[in-house]
């Protein structure tokens, strides 16, 4: 390669280099953004938080922001406070921009007086009341269970002489009716059960086999038909159902909704001041069992099964549907699902959203469901042939199998997260589990 060419190739690119630096220069003198000097010296002055409790970005956007306007009005600096304002308007030659400090409050007083209640909160004070059980017996005794049902204690007092037939809890008390020859009628306890005092006065029976509480009313029922309290117990007095054997109650709203022996079902809307009977569609009128869960009302009965009522009890229909056993004598909703105790012993329960009543068998016919909770897939173990259905918590089928295999395995890509209730039918009966898809 020549001399002559490298050179040639020298003097072209220097010459490049030389326009390219004539033209940027000319073109920064052009598009030059002179920024005025007093920005920097006002983002000096605040104290550099970027806090944005401004309402900008940060100290350096406040700055800006300030010298545009010419004007402190609005644009103070809460991290710095009034001081730091004043510097600013010194500085700049404008007026401080004074603010009060904001300081939270408590305006209502902390009273009730001056804070009335909006809505009324009717559940568990802690998480350990909610995981506590009371359960009454024909052994004279209530039992404790702190743990949802693992372990019991006896926690029962010289007073509580009777079967005890009916609990109710009412914020930190504890309700007990008790039914028998030694007449300890209801009694109260403020510490878990540990002490329990007779709470009868005004009450001319002491054979009690309901009881409901609606705010600081409490209903009892038995033979001589349904008592009132006003105070939390600390009297009562005879409503207007009498002489007849109460053995449910059951509180929606301002109603009061009372099952009877031979009578069938009740209805006040006035504290017991008057009662009206509702049972049409009933079969026979010897109501053990209320419960409700919203708009619904479940009454059990012996002879007549499960019948429900959707409009405040006007009309009633049976929903009996599997149930081998027409004698009901207990109600209670876990969740989504309804189970009824049988007199002659037995559970089943209904899942709301179907009509069939399922019988738990489980002693007979044991399956194993695991993990639980699930999240790939479920393994159910059975020991027989089954069908075997899954339901969500609405009672809709999700899925049917039917197998001879002692083992299957069910993938569950398919699930919506949530729980769901697993029914296994053999020839030896139903059994039932729930599990979580997490």
């Amino acid at each position: 390669m020549s001399t002559n060419f490298i050179l040639i190739a020298a003097i072209v690119l220097g010459a490049i280099a030389l326009i390219s630096a004539v033209i940027l220069y000319f073109v920064s003198k052009a598009f030059k953004v002179i920024e005025d000097p007093r920005i920097d010296e006002v983002a000096q002055r605040l104290p550099g938080a970027n806090c944005g409790g401004c309402g900008f970005a940060g100290c350096r956007n406040l700055a800006e922001e300030i010298v545009k306007r010419e004007s402190l009005e609005g644009l103070g600096c809460p991290a710095g406070g009034n001081s730091v304002s004043e510097e600013i308007a010194n500085y700049l030659g404008l007026k401080a921009d004074q603010s009060e400090p904001k300081i939270a409050v408590l305006r209502c007083n902390g009273s009730c007086e001056n804070a009335p209640a909006k809505s009324s909160y009717d559940s568990a004070l802690t998480c350990e009341f909610a995981a506590t059980i009371f359960a009454g017996t024909s052994s004279n005794s209530i039992f404790l269970s702190i743990n949802n049902g693992d372990s019991w204690t006896e926690v029962y007092n010289a007073s509580l002489t009777c079967n005890v037939n009916a609990l109710a809890i009412n914020g930190s008390h504890i309700v007990a009716g008790t039914v028998g020859p030694a007449g300890t009628g209801i009694c109260l306890s403020s510490d878990n059960g540990s002490n329990w005092t007779p709470i009868n006065t005004g009450m001319t029976n002491f054979n009690v086999s309901a009881l409901a509480i609606s705010g600081t009313n409490i209903f009892s029922g038995g033979n001589y038909g349904v008592y009132m309290s006003s105070n939390n117990g600390s009297s009562w007095a005879p409503t207007n159902l009498s002489s007849i054997q109460v053995n449910a109650l059951a509180v929606s709203g301002t109603n009061i909704f009372a099952g009877t022996n031979g009578g069938g079902v009740y209805l006040s809307s006035d504290n017991g001041n008057t009662w009206t009977e509702i049972d049409n569609g009933f079969t026979t009128y010897d109501v053990q069992a209320l419960t409700i869960n919203g708009n619904n009302i479940y009454a059990g009965t012996l002879g007549g099964g499960v019948l429900l009522s959707s409009d405040t009890g006007n009309t009633w229909s049976t929903v009996n549907t599997g149930l081998t056993n027409l004698d009901v004598s207990s109600l209670i909703f876990s969740g989504d699902t309804l189970y009824a105790g049988m007199s002659c012993g037995g559970i089943c329960f209904l899942p709301l959203g179907t009509t069939e009543i399922v019988e738990i068998n489980n002693n007979n016919n044991n399956i194993e469901v695991y993990p639980n909770p699930a999240k790939y897939f479920l393994t159910i173990e059975n020991t027989s042939k089954s069908k075997i259905e899954i339901l969500n918590t609405e009672g809709q089928i999700i899925k049917t199998i039917n197998t001879e295999e002692k083992q299957i395995r069910i993938y569950l890509e398919n699930f919506s997260r949530g729980v769901y209730i697993i029914k296994a039918k053999t020839d030896r009966g139903v059994a039932v589990r729930k599990f979580i898809k997490e």
